[in-house]
């Protein structure tokens, strides 16, 4: 066993989708020991929560294998940063540092490099006894609703200044962030194309709930959040009335939604395995994505890979970045070309549509992303560090 290895602090947990860590870890314990840490669950007063009880003692068992040179831990419950208050980062370290120690000595993991996929990362960078820091920006963090953006982006410069390295999703978000950074690389989103073949060739059978729906159905799966366009979809639905729109994902709680047409069906969250499965039941794939700074510029979606790697037509609002994808889409920038977009959509599904989605994808893989990261891991430690491993 390797004694350099890397801690990844995600920011969802593992058994939830946080897609791109769970994929980035699975792929680079390939060639690395990888720790993958749950997201921090911070509360004012951690004590008197039943969870983080459990949570407390969970953090003090050994990590759980999930495969070779893979394993998964729970983090203790960690005070509020809306404390405020100097002690709070310090007990917040120290407590952190004692039994993440205590963790990797059971795994054999004696230095390591730490992989930050949060901004409100920035109070361990430095502190935990890593070799070196990385950060993963996936999105524009003053962008979220219900977000102090001036506190985000001083967070965000400072883990930026304290990091060796940063790597980006998009473009957009590569050209804000390099100078503020030693080291930014562009590493975008990705799928695992293997997952969603047998959606492409029609082999899964379909969800109950969803065999229930009426086609053609116009399908969305990811999280129901400020940045998806309600109102297009019901201005659609209501011009469409025998189109039935399907929406597959958690509802997030700061979203207060309209009174919804018949048509508009919410499947609510399912497992990410069944993501293929659903995938399958639907004619065309939309990402109807609010027209906004942080939408237009910064944004990377992993659904666009997945759509595709299932066959699936694409139609979808302008974004940031299309990964060159731009021949497998239909882009609209108004409801009435976007409901005219998904007319010629619904004709896009033959089995040559369908292959030539899924190899226009090949190459955007999370196995690519993965070995991308490794790549820029190991030349910064031998140019930085001498180490050549």
């Amino acid at each position: 066993m390797t004694s350099l290895g890397i801690v990844m602090f995600a920011n969802g947990s593992w058994a939830a989708i946080s897609v791109r860590q769970r994929e980035l870890a699975t792929w680079l314990s390939e060639r690395w020991d990888v720790l993958f840490v749950d997201r921090f669950n911070y509360r004012r007063f951690p004590l008197r929560h039943r969870q983080c009880y459990r949570q407390l003692i969970v953090s003090f068992r050994s990590p759980r294998q999930i495969k070779p040179r893979l394993w998964h831990w729970m983090p203790p419950p960690l005070f509020s940063l809306g404390w405020r208050q100097r002690w709070v980062p310090l007990l917040n370290r120290a407590m952190l540092k004692h039994l993440l120690m205590r963790a990797l000595r059971n795994i054999g993991m004696n230095e390591f490099i730490l992989f930050c996929c949060g901004h409100t990362d920035e109070q361990f960078v430095g502190y935990m006894g890593e070799i070196c820091a990385l950060t993963d920006v996936t999105d524009e963090v003053t962008g979220f609703a219900n977000t102090d953006p001036q506190l985000a982006a001083e967070t965000e410069r400072r883990l930026l200044k304290k990091v060796h390295i940063a790597l980006a999703t998009a473009p957009s978000l590569y050209e804000s962030k390099r100078h503020l950074v030693r080291e930014c690389y562009l590493v975008r989103n990705g799928v695992t194309p293997e997952r969603f073949r047998p959606a492409m060739e029609n082999r899964l059978p379909l969800p109950d709930d969803l065999q229930m729906i009426p086609t053609p159905r116009i399908g969305f799966v990811g999280v129901i959040a400020e940045w998806v366009d309600i109102k297009l979809l019901i201005k659609i639905a209501s011009w469409r009335p025998r189109w039935s729109f399907v929406l597959v994902g958690p509802i997030k709680r700061s979203i207060a939604l309209p009174d919804l047409p018949p048509n508009i069906y919410l499947l609510g969250p399912k497992p990410y395995d069944m993501v293929p499965a659903y995938l399958q039941g639907i004619d065309v794939a939309i990402i109807p994505f609010e027209r906004t700074e942080f939408i237009t510029r910064y944004v990377n979606p992993i659904k666009l890979y997945e759509y595709l790697a299932a066959g699936k037509p694409v139609v979808t609002t302008p974004m940031g970045d299309y990964d060159g994808l731009e021949t497998f889409v239909h882009i609209a920038e108004t409801p009435e070309a976007f409901a005219s977009a998904i007319e010629v959509a619904m004709k896009e599904t033959t089995p040559q549509f369908k292959e030539a989605r899924w190899r226009a994808i090949l190459d955007r893989s999370w196995q690519v992303r993965a070995n991308q990261v490794d790549v820029i891991l190991r030349t910064h430690l031998q140019r930085c560090h001498g180490l050549k491993l």
